[in-house]
């Protein structure tokens, strides 16, 4: 394909997933030397986010594999012309790379953490390190997170450099609530962030002669503050970021229901929680819900509102952070999308920006058994034409994407 060039829309290219599973096998699981996650502070026993749950994804990610490579044309969503495709990563970005968002200070930190922890085990104590809210550093914990933001890195490469018109990075640890110089919620280095700088200054412009345009839509439940920080005011890159607010009373200063949202924009000193800033600029679009959501409201103010903003963007690239905790029946989460919900995000706005590349990177989700359900049809909306209308949810807003 010459640069610049884009697929034809009647072209329905294979769907590549990058992953890098090494870091989340059942072997490294089992290491002390690995990235063992986060664990609770109330149950040190407990750990919150750990490589088995990565590890369910993948396996589901494999058996949609096999289902697309088996099922008839016509039998449930229809059958893609090609396989879907998927690639063990061994890259990691350099350090060179994480200084487009991060800063020298904090990955110097970050390392020096990595190296504390190994020691701790070598000499056979807890490895955990509280490095930051939610985010234990263990030996594994940077080189891991390199692995991810560098296996996003081979999925942008693989949508600007072939004829891919999309293509998905599942990988653990996530990244979207890493800022600039603080780990957070799981999040050690601003994957998507990180992915969407390399995707703009990319040597394949999909526009000769211009800087990549690149969008990202954060759906995960939780505030993308480490993706919002990371490109705050910066040309070319946008971000929508679509997040839960739990109820609070302004009188008492307490939440009024079980803390769901993520970083707290709140004080709440009974539950020790105090409020972290939250980034505002002109390239990122906030969009906010209130309490437990339906998917269709939650669809029909992401028509209203992210639409429009993403349009008038005109983006090159429009980059995924995927949070299957924004799904109905997640622990963490509120924002109540059904399975379909997904389908309908994604493959609606593949259709309504036919020119554009799309890649998705993998961020929350912590019931495996219904962030599996989600990964699916969220990777099948990456896969399939963009005209099939069968998904009932989807066709009734078919429409409203079109136009």
């Amino acid at each position: 394909m010459a640069k610049g060039q884009t697929p034809g829309n009647d072209v329905i290219m294979p769907l590549r997933i990058f992953h890098n599973g090494a870091t989340f096998d059942h072997a490294a699981a089992q290491s002390p030397f690995a990235h063992l996650g986060t664990r609770d502070r109330d149950n040190p026993a407990h750990r919150f986010d750990y490589p088995g749950k990565a590890f369910t994804l993948l396996c589901a990610a494999r058996e949609l594999q096999e289902y697309v490579a088996s099922a008839p044309r016509g039998e449930g969503v229809q059958s893609p012309l090609q396989p879907i495709t998927m690639v063990g990563s061994s890259r990691y970005a350099s350090e060179s790379e994480l200084l487009k968002i991060h800063s020298t200070a904090y990955l110097q930190a970050l390392k020096e953490a990595a190296t504390v922890s190994r020691a701790r085990v070598e000499a056979g104590q807890d490895p955990f390190i509280e490095f930051g809210r939610e985010a234990d550093v263990t030996p594994g914990t940077y080189d891991a997170a390199r692995h991810s933001v560098g296996t996003a890195f081979d999925a942008i490469d693989a949508v600007l450099q072939s004829q891919q018109t999309s293509t998905f990075a599942l990988v653990w640890p996530p990244g979207h609530h890493a800022e600039p110089d603080r780990a957070m919620g799981f999040c050690y280095l601003s994957t998507a962030a990180l992915a969407a700088a390399y995707a703009q200054d990319h040597r394949v412009q999909v526009r000769p002669g211009q800087p990549n345009r690149v969008v990202i839509i954060d759906i995960d439940h939780h505030r993308g503050n480490g993706t919002a920080n990371g490109i705050r005011g910066k040309n070319g890159l946008f971000l929508v970021d679509m997040t839960y607010r739990s109820p609070y009373d302004e009188v008492s200063n307490r939440y009024l229901d079980e803390v769901r949202e993520y970083p707290y924009t709140r004080d709440d000193a009974a539950l020790g929680i105090s409020k972290h800033p939250v980034c505002s600029a002109p390239n990122i679009l906030s969009l906010e819900f209130d309490g437990f959501q339906k998917t269709t409201t939650v669809l029909d103010a992401f028509v209203a509102t992210a639409l429009p903003f993403v349009r008038s963007i005109n983006p090159d690239i429009v980059l995924w952070s995927l949070g299957l905790d924004a799904a109905k029946g997640d622990p963490l989460g509120g924002l109540g999308l059904l399975p379909s919900a997904y389908y309908t995000l994604i493959k609606g706005m593949r259709l309504a920006l036919p020119h554009a590349r799309h890649c998705g990177v993998l961020e929350g989700g912590y019931d495996p058994r219904i962030s599996g359900r989600c990964l699916k049809p969220a990777l099948m909306a990456l896969h399939d034409d963009p005209g099939d209308v069968r998904s009932r949810l989807f066709a009734q807003y078919h429409e409203a994407f079109l136009a």
